[in-house]
């Protein structure tokens, strides 16, 4: 009885950037959906964009909910997500 053995090939790995670029990509891509998705349905949702952290709201309408100093006091998500 004979086994076969698996070929296994050694490639590199991408460049980093390359990778960053990729994931990048994606995340936006899903932010859009999200987006879209959220409006499609109705719902609020959070976002950020120049140093502020915006609110719109189904109608279109959007409300200043913070301006961000630094990055470092960027709000957590539990923060976003638990607004009354």
């Amino acid at each position: 009885m004979t086994q076969t053995i698996k070929k296994v090939y050694v490639v590199q790995r991408q460049d980093p950037l390359d990778d960053f670029d990729t994931l990048a990509k994606i995340g936006r891509s899903a932010s859009r959906s999200a987006r879209a998705k959220a409006r499609k349905q109705g719902v609020s949702f959070t976002y950020a964009k120049a140093g502020r952290v915006i609110k719109q709201h189904p109608d279109g309408s959007e409300q200043l909910v913070r301006i961000m100093s630094e990055l470092e006091n960027f709000p957590s998500l539990q923060a976003d997500l638990c607004q009354d």
